[in-house]
C-alpha cells in the first residue's frame, strides 16, 4: 500500500508542477491559478489522506474480486406455478396497442412575456390488450423462483382476441410465445408425479486459496501441457443451460452409447448431494493408453488445471467440489479409479474408499452413479433423495462405511459447526495483480486532477485570509 501512495503522490505532484507551470505562463488574465500555499496544502492531503484512503479501498475491492469465484449449488424442482393474468384496458397486460383516443387540455406558458397561461388540445390513447389473458410459468425449486417464460398468448391467441375487431399480427405472436412452454410441462409433470427433477444454480463464494499465489497447499503438475496437446484434459463444468442444467460427465477417448442416461444419473446425484450434504461432483471417463501408464499423473494434472484460475477464470474447481476420474481399457468394466476434492484437507477416506471399491464395477450408469430420485416427504415443499445400488452414491452417504460419508470443509471455520479449520489465515498473502494496481493508482490520480482544478478555480490564499481575519475578531 506504502508503494501505491509514493507512486500516486509522485504522480499527482508533478502534474500539479505542470498545470502550475502551465497557468503561470498562459493566463495572463490570472483568473485561474494555483498558487505556492495551494500547491503544499493539496500534496500534503494527497499524502496523509487522499491516497492513503483510495488505496486502502482500492486494495479492499481488489481483494474481494481475487477472492470471489463460482460454485455449483444443487437442488430440487418444487412446484410448477402458473398465473394467468386478465387483461383490460390500461390493465397488467404487456403486449397492448394504442386504442380509444382520447383529448386532453394541456397547459403551457404563452405571451409576449411567457408569464400567462394557455391551453392546447392533446391527443392521447389507452393501451389495449391484444388477447383476453396472458400467463407467466415459473417454477419453484429448493434454490430460488425461476421464471420460465412471461406474459404469455393463449394457444391460439386470434380466438382469444380481448377485442374482436383487432388481429393479432405475426410478429406480436411471436414475441409473446403461445401455449405452456415445453420445458415446464414437462417439469409440471415431474412434480406431478412426485418425482422431482434436479436443479443446478452457479453461486459465488470466496476462496482464499485459489486467491492467494503463495500458499504451498495449490496443486501443481508439469504434465498439463502434454495431457493438452493430446485433447485428454477436458475443460471443468462452469455453466448452465435450460435455466438449470448442467452436463458433469466428462468422456475421454470414451464413447458411450447414449452421453444424455450419463449425464441425467448424475444430475440427479449431485441435486441429491447438495441438497442433503452441500456437495457437487463430476465425473470423468477415460479410455487412453497413456493415461492407463500413470493414472495418478493425469489425476495430478487434472486437478492443478481446474483449479488454475487462468484457465477457467472463477470457474475453476470449487472448493464443495467432488472429482472422480475413473479409466477403462475395454468399456465395460472400470480398470483404475482415482478421486479428489476442491480441498487440500478432508475426506480423505472417501477418497481412498472410491479409488478401491470402484475398480472391477460394471461402466453404466446404473452400476456407477445408482439410481437416485427426489421424493416429497412430511406434506412440505422439500425433497430427500432415494438411492439404490451405485456404488458413488453408497460411499458418498458412508451406506458402506459411515467413515467414507462426504463432509464439506468450510473455508472460513467460522461458525461452530463448521468442518476444518478454515483458510482465513491467507487473506495477508492475498495482494492486487499488477493491473489492478494501476488501476487504483490511476483512480488516485483523477482525484488528484480534480483537486488541481478546485485549486485552480477557488482562490484558496484568499479563503484563508478571511478565515484567519474571522478568527481574530472572535479572540
Amino acid at each position: 500500500m506504502l508503494s501505491l501512495v509514493l507512486y500516486s503522490v509522485a504522480a499527482v505532484a508533478v502534474a500539479g508542477l505542470i498545470l502550475k507551470w502551465i497557468l503561470e505562463r498562459f493566463e495572463h488574465s490570472r483568473r485561474y491559478r494555483i498558487t505556492r500555499l495551494e500547491y503544499i496544502v493539496e500534496i500534503i492531503l494527497m499524502g496523509i489522506i487522499i491516497a492513503p484512503l483510495t488505496a486502502w479501498i482500492g486494495i479492499q475491492v481488489a481483494r474481494q474480486n481475487l477472492l470471489t469465484f463460482n460454485e455449483y449449488w444443487n437442488g430440487w424442482e418444487l412446484q410448477a406455478v402458473r398465473t394467468d393474468i386478465h387483461c383490460e384496458r390500461d390493465g397488467r397486460c404487456v403486449h397492448e396497442y394504442n386504442c380509444d383516443p382520447y383529448v386532453v387540455m394541456v397547459s403551457y406558458s404563452c405571451g409576449t412575456d411567457g408569464k400567462n397561461t394557455c391551453y392546447r388540445p392533446e391527443t392521447r390513447y389507452h393501451s389495449c390488450p391484444y388477447v383476453t389473458t396472458e400467463s407467466t410459468f415459473t417454477i419453484e425449486t429448493t434454490l430460488g423462483l425461476y421464471t420460465i417464460a412471461s406474459h404469455r398468448f393463449p394457444e391460439n391467441p386470434n380466438q382469444s382476441r380481448w377485442r374482436a375487431g383487432k388481429n393479432v399480427s405475426d410478429s406480436v405472436i411471436k414475441r409473446a410465445g403461445t401455449g405452456i412452454p415445453e420445458f415446464w410441462q414437462a417439469a409440471k409433470n415431474r412434480i406431478d408425479a412426485g418425482k422431482p427433477g434436479p436443479v443446478q444454480k452457479r453461486m459465488s463464494y470466496k476462496n482464499y486459496l485459489l486467491a492467494s499465489d503463495q500458499t504451498i497447499l495449490k496443486q501443481y503438475s508439469s504434465s498439463i501441457e502434454r495431457y493438452r496437446e493430446r485433447s485428454l484434459l477436458p475443460a471443468v463444468a462452469g455453466t448452465v443451460y435450460d435455466f438449470y442444467q448442467a452436463d458433469k460427465v466428462h468422456f475421454v477417448g470414451y464413447t458411450p452409447k447414449d452421453p444424455m442416461v450419463w449425464q441425467q444419473s448424475l444430475s440427479y446425484l449431485v441435486a441429491a448431494l447438495g441438497n442433503e450434504l452441500q456437495g457437487d461432483l463430476q465425473l470423468v471417463i477415460v479410455n487412453d493408453m497413456e493415461v492407463d501408464k500413470n493414472p495418478d499423473e493425469y489425476a495430478f494434472a487434472l486437478k492443478a488445471y481446474w483449479q488454475d484460475p487462468e484457465s477457467f477464470g472463477r470457474d475453476t474447481l470449487s472448493k464443495n467440489g467432488i472429482v472422480i476420474v475413473v479409466g477403462t481399457t475395454n468399456n465395460t468394466t472400470v480398470s483404475w479409479a482415482r478421486a479428489f476434492t476442491g480441498m487440500p484437507l478432508g475426506n480423505e477416506s472417501l477418497l481412498v474408499a472410491l479409488r478401491s471399491e470402484l475398480r472391477g464395477v460394471l461402466l453404466t450408469p446404473e452400476a456407477l452413479i445408482g439410481t437416485i430420485r427426489g421424493e416429497f416427504y412430511s406434506g412440505k415443499p422439500s425433497v430427500l433423495s432415494v438411492r439404490s445400488d451405485g456404488v458413488i452414491s453408497q460411499l458418498l452417504w458412508g451406506e458402506i462405511d459411515p467413515a467414507t460419508k462426504f463432509t464439506r470443509i468450510s473455508m472460513t471455520a467460522n461458525d461452530l459447526t463448521d468442518n476444518g479449520s478454515g483458510f482465513l489465515y491467507l487473506s495477508s498473502e492475498i495482494q492486487p495483480t499488477e493491473h489492478q494496481r494501476i488501476v487504483i493508482i490511476i483512480c488516485i490520480f483523477i482525484l488528484g486532477l480534480f483537486a488541481w482544478w478546485v485549486c485552480a478555480v477557488v482562490d484558496g490564499d484568499a479563503m484563508l485570509v478571511q478565515m484567519m481575519s474571522r478568527n481574530k475578531r472572535r479572540w
